[in-house]
Order: structure tokens, then C-alpha cells, then sequence
């Protein structure tokens, strides 16, 4: 980009360094805020668009105003009002000459979507709390009026300790001229693209649309050079859309396959980020490791590893360098199902059956098994005509089904794809056991079971079972005898059990805080996300410690702003909330929340972020601890749980404030 490099300074104060990310519309760069002394990310993009796109026969550099850079700075700025741990925080947003700039908080060691598959899909729960996050993220932003409307593989990312952040809300879909949906539709493309990246971590290949892939057209590594698009292989397709991630590959859990399907090939599916989140919670909090293998047996020598063809010259260097990837533990991948197929078809036909475009496709074929990857022919299309010519490896005119290649050609170095079938063949028994005299233990230590039965033995067999059909006869005529009978002997005893139990005194409290009246348990439900409701205020009421409230973790909490006194220090408030989101409808039977502070609180059970037309559960006023709400009528209906709270408790430090350590909420 014109005026930008290495060493530039844009508002006298963020140093740039290394250049992360160029696209089209904007770049990214590591950068230093010399005035705070930190590392920053900055993303800069042009004031202006190009002379060429003003339509002007020479680009002078003085084209006119880009509406899109304007449109950025303004989503820029409103995103930085939304404080959700998973979304990446914006620093600071200004303009410097012709360049405009959005600072974000750095991101040290993350890895996008696209990293995190290229050595084979993700395990279905770290699938599931991936893309969980997310949409509880971008729900926190909807809820704000804000929407992604350009995510993909390269904006979700998972830091090192299993964090997981979501980048670019807003701010990417206006430089990418993809801001013009109303608010119903943009919620609904966020939905279905949360999905896509839920198949993309179950598969490595990408269902997305072509809207979301249109920032990876033309991108460049950080050298600089034209490279093929950053985005995944687009994902298998049949006649009636894209492919479930189960026919793909294998241990897919059954829900998130559903939900792929239905959205991605039948058009239904959830309709905002929330939607999703509370279909597939709960998720797993931290993060889900690979199978860690059990490890390799030492290394054979085989027949043939001394002319073995690797990619490389071959010599001493090859051969240590292959020492090194035996000694080395291998990730356990999951097994594809066009993985497979291509496996058995690459034994039955060359290379040269399915054209110069795919030399490559019969060796990374023949591999698939054995890599776990649904390997391809690099720039051949990714349609393919179903299932059944997936399970035949090629179709009535003997030509291969094509899928995208995921990791296609093989790195040099790598041994070759007949090498499993080499081992097969060259591998003895006599030269990989040890010959031994000596007799083997058991296993495991059993009682020794005598080689035969003797004819006692059976006796006694014999009239243990004629005693039990005798005892089941005499059991069934009593039965059949007291049909009809209203003196049964069986309700006379629990009767008496009854009263007895009714008349004993106790000491141990009822049941009524794990039960209903009824006696049917309760189950506790999965609160997806909380966020604090400031509806007569700026909306800021310690956001970012919102998703403490229902941690499980007393020891941390939600803490809303201080004020001067319990009556919101003169501000016009009647009350600010804590609003818990169960994901869906869903009948509330008790909530408990554990209070710091004695607090006026009511507990509410509404559909949407509004006290009108809600349910009240309960109130409690000036109390602290752990309190227990019950609906009047035994039972509420909503998705939201809102905690309003109209008078505040002392915090210790001459302030005022709500605090909540935990919420709960059963049905």
C-alpha cells in the first residue's frame, strides 16, 4: 500500500514492523505504540480509492473519497464499544494523510482456522467449543446492533492457552463493500457462516460463500509474492449441495452433523449466532488436544530402504532426516471417507486416466488412508455426483471422482505412498519376535477354571435352574390369581411404607431445592452467555466480567459500574440488569444466585431484553449469599433469565455496586 512499509509512523505514535496480512482492500501489520510501549496490531487501508477506480486514465495517487474507508472507521469505532472477550478488542482508530488505520490489541502466538486444520480436522468437541465461542461472541455483538457479515477460516483464531477470538467484527465487511444487509439477513449470514466453520474444523475444506472467500482472491504471503488463495479447499459437493461432514470423514458428533446439513445443504438452520450456540451447548471449557497416539513400534528395516525414492537427492541427509520423522510421534488424524475411496481407487487406475491436471492425485490417493486427508488434484473443480460414486472410487466411464486437496502434493523428504504396502510385504515375524523357552504368565490373574466339569457340578447346575422356573411358576399364578383384586398385598405394604416414612420425624431438609412439587428433578440448564442491560445508561456495566457469573467459580464475579450511593448516585436510573441468555426457549423452574453484597434484586424470565411482558420469579432485598427463586406457578417460559437490580450494596472501597458470584438457572 502507498506510504506504508517498514519504520512508517502512523499517528505519531504506532511504529509498524512486519507486514502479517495483505489483501486487497487493506493490510496488516505488527506495529509498536511507542507512546504506551506495547506491541500492537495495526490494520491500514487507503483513504481514497485508486484513480483507476475513479475512472480516471492515470492513477496520480489523488483519487476520490472511498466510501468503504469511511464506512470502516465509523463499524471501527462502534466496535470498539463492545466488550466480549471473544472478540478482538480495538485499540484505537484514526486517520494519517491518505491512510487510515484501526489499532487492535496484538494476538501473540494464534493460530487462524486454516493453521489449525492443515495437519488434519480438529477432534468434533474442539469443533464444537470453537465455533460455541464465536457465536456466543458475536451474539454478545449482535445484541448490539453489530454483525460480522465477512467471517471466515482466517478470522477465527485460537490462542495458545485455548482462548478463542473472532477478528474483524464490522470493520471487514465495509472495506469489503458487504455491510449493505438489514440487521434480520446479516444475523442470519453470521448463523450460517459459524456453521461452515464448524464443517470446515470437522472436514479442512470450506462451505462457505463466495462472499466470504472474496478476501482471500489475490492475497499474498508475507514475502509478498502472489501465492494461491489462503482460504481452505472449497468443500465436496453432491447434486443436492454440500456434503455432510460425516460422509467426509468418520466421528462426527451426530448433532453438529445435523445442523451442518440442514444449513448448508437444506437452507434451514439457525438464524443468528445465539441460535447456534444454544443448539450445540454445552461445550467443553478449555481446550479439546488431538488423540494423542500411543506411539510408533521401532523402526524396521525393511527391504528396499536402501534405494527407497524420496522427493529429496536422497544420501546421508535423506536418510537421517527420515530416522527423525520414524523416531517422531505421529498425530493421530481422523480417517476420511473420500479418503478411503480415492485409496482403493488410486490401486486400480493411473495417473494418466484422470489427465494431466491431476498427476499427482493417484499418489496422494494411495496415501489418503494413511494421512487421513482427502487429498486431490490441485485446480480441479470440487463437484462431485454422490455418495455411491464416492464408494465406487470412479464411475461407469472409468473416470476418478475429484475432491479438493486438502494437503494434495507431497513435500519432499516424505516417504512414498507404497511405503505401508512395502513394509506388508517385506516384514517377517522371525525378525521382530525374540525367541524364548520360557513360559508365558497370564495376562491378567484369573481363578484357574478346571478343564472339565464333573458330572456334581452339572448336577448342581441342573437344580439351581429347576428351582428358578419353579419359583417363576409359583410367582405367576400369585400374580394372575390377585388380578382384579383391590386388597393387593404389594399396595398394603408400600401403603404402610408410606405412612410409616410420613410419620417419622427428620431433621434433613426437603427435597423442594432438587425437586418440583411433584417430585420430577430438576436439570440444570446451559447459560450461553451473560451480558450486563443498561437501558437508561451508556450500556457499560462491566461487561467484560460478565461471563463470571456463571463460571462456576465463586470466587470470581460480575461487577457492574460504582456509583455514589444504592440509588445509582443521582444518575436517572431505576435499575440496571444482568441478563443471562439460555440460547432458546426453554421452561424455567428454579434460578439461584449467589450475591455479594446486600442487594435489591428481582429475577425475571422473559424472551426478549425488556421487563415488560416478563415473568417475575422472585425478589429479594437486602440480602447477600446464595438465593433460591421459584416461579409462582411452578414453571417460566423464556430464553432469558434477567437479574434486575434497583438497589445497590456497598463494595468495601466507599463505592456502590451489583455483584453477582454465580447464576444458575434449572428446568
Amino acid at each position: 500500500m502507498r506510504g506504508v512499509g517498514p519504520g512508517s509512523t502512523l499517528g505519531g505514535r504506532y511504529v509498524l514492523d512486519t507486514r502479517v496480512q495483505q489483501a486487497p482492500a487493506f493490510e496488516r501489520w505488527h506495529a509498536t505504540d511507542e507512546t504506551l510501549e506495547r506491541e500492537v496490531v495495526v490494520l491500514c487501508f487507503p483513504l481514497r480509492a485508486s484513480a483507476d477506480e475513479a475512472g480516471a486514465a492515470e492513477d496520480t495517487g489523488d483519487g476520490r473519497p472511498d466510501d468503504r474507508a469511511a464506512a470502516a472507521l465509523d463499524a471501527a469505532r462502534r466496535a470498539a464499544g463492545v466488550e466480549d472477550a471473544r472478540l478482538v478488542r480495538v485499540l484505537d482508530v484514526g486517520r494519517d494523510g491518505a491512510t487510515a488505520y484501526v489499532v487492535e490489541e496484538p494476538l501473540g502466538g494464534a493460530r487462524d482456522l486454516v493453521d489449525l486444520v492443515a495437519d488434519g480436522p480438529l477432534p468434533g468437541e474442539e469443533a464444537r467449543r470453537l465455533v460455541g465461542e464465536a457465536a456466543a461472541g458475536l451474539e454478545a455483538a449482535r445484541r448490539r446492533g453489530l454483525h460480522h457479515g465477512a467471517l471466515d477460516p482466517a478470522g477465527l483464531l485460537r490462542m495458545p492457552d485455548g482462548r478463542v477470538k473472532v477478528r474483524g467484527l464490522a470493520t471487514q465487511a465495509a472495506l469489503m463493500g458487504l455491510d449493505d444487509l438489514d440487521a434480520s439477513s446479516a444475523s442470519r449470514e453470521d448463523a450460517v457462516t459459524l456453521v461452515a466453520l464448524a464443517h470446515a474444523a470437522l472436514t479442512g475444506t470450506w462451505a462457505g460463500d463466495h462472499a466470504a472467500r472474496a478476501l482471500h482472491r489475490g492475497a499474498r504471503g508475507t514475502d509478498g509474492t502472489e501465492g494461491p488463495p489462503v482460504a481452505l479447499p472449497p468443500a465436496p459437493r453432491s447434486v443436492s449441495g454440500v456434503l455432510a461432514p460425516s460422509e467426509v470423514v468418520t466421528d462426527v458428533p451426530a448433532d453438529l452433523d445435523t445442523i451442518a446439513r440442514l444449513t448448508l445443504a437444506e437452507g434451514q438452520g439457525p438464524l443468528t449466532p445465539g441460535d447456534l450456540a444454544g443448539q450445540i451447548a454445552p461445550w467443553s471449557r478449555s481446550m479439546v488436544p488431538s488423540p494423542v497416539p500411543g506411539g510408533r513400534p521401532a523402526r524396521l528395516e525393511l527391504a528396499g530402504d536402501d534405494d527407497r525414492e524420496d522427493g529429496d537427492a536422497g544420501g546421508q541427509e535423506a536418510a537421517a532426516a527420515q530416522d527423525r520423522r520414524d523416531r517422531a510421534p505421529t498425530p493421530k488424524r481422523a480417517t476420511t471417507v473420500l479418503g478411503m475411496s480415492l485409496g482403493r481407487a488410486a490401486g486400480e487406475t493411473s495417473a494418466s486416466a484422470v489427465g494431466p491436471a491431476s498427476a499427482d492425485a493417484a499418489d496422494a490417493a494411495a496415501a489418503a488412508d494413511r494421512a487421513g486427508t482427502a487429498a486431490g488434484a490441485e485446480g480441479v473443480g470440487a463437484t462431485v455426483a454422490g455418495a455411491a460414486v464416492l464408494d465406487r472410487g470412479a464411475d461407469d466411464t472409468g473416470e476418478q471422482p475429484v475432491v479438493p486437496a486438502a494437503r494434495g502434493r507431497r513435500r519432499p523428504g516424505r516417504e512414498r505412498p507404497d511405503a505401508p504396502m512395502r513394509m506388508t510385504r517385506d516384514m517377517r515375524v522371525s525378525e521382530t519376535l525374540a525367541e524364548s523357552d520360557e513360559e508365558l504368565e497370564s495376562p491378567l490373574p484369573m481363578v484357574r477354571v478346571p478343564s472339565q466339569v464333573g458330572a456334581d457340578h452339572t448336577g448342581v447346575v441342573l437344580a439351581i435352574v429347576a428351582a428358578a422356573v419353579v419359583l417363576v411358576a409359583v410367582l405367576g399364578i400369585v400374580g394372575v390369581s390377585q388380578i382384579g383384586s383391590n386388597g393387593s398385598p404389594m399396595a398394603a405394604a408400600t401403603a404402610t411404607s408410606t405412612a410409616t416414612a410420613s410419620a417419622r420425624p427428620t431433621a434433613t431438609p426437603t427435597p423442594s431445592a432438587t425437586t418440583t412439587a411433584t417430585g420430577a428433578p430438576l436439570q440444570e440448564v446451559a447459560i450461553v452467555q451473560a451480558q450486563p442491560w443498561d437501558p437508561q445508561g451508556d450500556g457499560q456495566e462491566g461487561n467484560a466480567s460478565a461471563p463470571r457469573a456463571f463460571d462456576k467459580d465463586p470466587s470470581t464475579m460480575w461487577r457492574s459500574q460504582t456509583y455514589q450511593s444504592a440509588a445509582f448516585g443521582g444518575f436517572s436510573k431505576t435499575g440496571i440488569g444482568l441478563v443471562l441468555d439460555l440460547g432458546q426457549q426453554t421452561p424455567v423452574r428454579q434460578v439461584t444466585v449467589t450475591l455479594v453484597g446486600g442487594s435489591d434484586v428481582s429475577v425475571y424470565v422473559a424472551s426478549r431484553e425488556s421487563l415488560d411482558g416478563a415473568t417475575l420469579v422472585g425478589s429479594s432485598s437486602g440480602k447477600d449469599g446464595t438465593l433460591t427463586f421459584t416461579p409462582p406457578s411452578g414453571s417460566a417460559e423464556g430464553q432469558l433469565v434477567i437479574l434486575w437490580f434497583t438497589k445497590l450494596a456497598p463494595d468495601g472501597n466507599g463505592a456502590y455496586r451489583a455483584q453477582v458470584a454465580e447464576a444458575t438457572v434449572s428446568r
